[in-house]
């Protein structure tokens, strides 16, 4: 058994931004794989090599069953069909199995376009345990709940497989890349990490209640979250082993249950954790009352979807927020340095109006600069906003849409607004000079 993750590197395929990273999907299942005592190797072309260098490997070890993990924009679709042409020119019988967000937004597109035996659909852990049982064999597939796969041709797609339960530590974990195959990598990692002042990524939850129209959420309600006593051996152990005493939560929303947070900063406190930390949330969802406590506990930053300082463009995006109940708390946050907002531009409704909007928010914020973040609107597909572009037209041709979507946020790849790319453009650099 072969894991992959590799870059979107061949010359056919629109280019992916290449972001070194754990890999948290396959770092479960393979976390899993040594659970049930199931051997496996590892390629990953972000640490060393490319494409070619993998598909070398595969030809010399030829695994018979290789697992590839994707989202919309780190694989594009036409890169996924050539290298799964590849793999299956070199070894005929070997299955290919791919999970990962990217399984399902067009899950008959990939199984009827793509060399891929299987698509695992939403969480893969249970999926995975049930795919080792029936030995990945065609004829057991139809009862596997949670997967695609093609029978005599045909694109099959069986019953969607329910959540994981709370708390996550039952059925899965934040993996910790303990097997001999993740040493080069988290050599690397961690001096990546450290160089650049970054924390080891964690997640404490599943799940968002958010309904934005230019989300394509990796998992939506209910929220499940991992328990505090799991969360924080995980961070001791990763302090203890790695010497990282920074981490960074990647959750949706991290304060989505105010009983269980209070709670972790009991238990950081009790265990006089001394570390650096920092959280994504919405305006709306963060715990103003207890910035004090949280800073003098190690939080470090707070990354929030502001989006835009415009309430017309933020009830078009169903952020369900209004921004004047925020201004003051936002301000007292970002007076500590704490704040990290994230802005969006090109709304469908983008005017000169919002721009002017954003840059009079960012100076009455005295946001810093280097906590700025401006993107652009980039529709990705199965999100309400695209399904809006594609009812109007918009996007002409929705195959060639998908076939080589890339999304990369801070590049004006796409604009459906009123406004030429360049005032968007302008826009960016007049929001960044109104920061501090």
């Amino acid at each position: 058994m072969l894991f992959c993750d590799l870059k979107n590197d061949l010359e056919c395929c629109q280019k992916a931004p290449h972001t070194f990273h754990l890999p948290y999907g396959l770092g479960i299942i393979m976390h899993i794989a040594i659970e049930q005592g199931v051997s496996f190797d590892y390629f990953n072309t972000y640490l060393s090599g490319d494409t070619k260098s993998f598909e070398d490997y595969y030809r010399e070890h030829k695994q018979d069953v290789v697992l590839f993990s994707g989202t919309a924009g780190n694989y594009t679709h036409r890169f996924l069909k050539k290298v799964f042409q590849d793999v299956r020119a070199i070894n005929p019988g070997t299955t290919i199995v791919l999970g990962g967000p990217i399984t399902s937004i067009y899950p008959e597109m990939l199984l009827n376009e793509t060399e891929a035996d299987i698509l695992v659909i939403g969480e893969g852990e249970r999926t995975f345990i049930e795919l080792l049982d029936a030995d990945f064999s065609p004829e057991k597939l139809h009862d596997i709940r949670g997967i695609g796969f093609k029978d005599q041709g045909h694109p099959v797609i069986t019953p969607v497989r329910p959540p994981l339960g709370t708390p996550l530590e039952s059925e899965t974990c934040d993996p910790l890349y303990e097997h001999e195959v993740f040493k080069p990598l988290l050599t690397a990692y961690v001096d990546f990490q450290k160089e650049r002042n970054r924390g080891w990524d964690l997640h404490a939850s599943r799940g968002c209640f958010g309904r934005c129209t230019y989300c394509n959420k990796l998992f939506s309600m209910p929220i499940r979250h991992f328990s505090n006593e799991y969360l924080l051996d995980v961070m001791t152990h990763i302090r203890e082993i790695y010497g990282m005493d920074r981490f960074s939560f990647l959750d949706e929303n991290f304060v989505t249950n105010k009983k269980k947070f209070l709670t972790f900063l009991d238990m950081l406190e009790e265990r006089n954790m001394n570390i650096k930390w920092r959280i994504k949330t919405r305006i709306d969802n963060l715990p103003y009352e207890y910035i004090d406590r949280m800073q003098q506990l190690g939080l470090y930053n707070i990354m929030v979807g502001l989006e835009s300082a415009n309430q017309d463009i933020l009830d078009g995006y169903k952020k369900d927020i209004t921004i004047a109940k925020y201004r003051q708390p936002l301000k007292e946050v970002a007076k500590r340095g704490l704040l990290s907002p994230n802005f969006i531009l090109g709304a469908l409704n983008e005017s000169e109006k919002s721009i002017q909007d954003n840059i009079d928010f960012i100076k009455y914020l005295e946001l810093k600069r280097e906590n700025l973040v401006i993107a652009f609107l980039n529709p990705i597909p199965g999100t309400e906003i695209y399904s809006t572009l594609l009812d109007k037209g918009l996007i002409p041709d929705e195959h060639a849409f998908v076939w080589d979507y890339v999304g990369n946020f801070l590049k004006l790849e796409y604009n459906y607004s009123p406004l030429p790319d360049q005032v968007l453009l302008d826009a960016r650099d007049r929001m960044m000079a109104a920061a501090v």
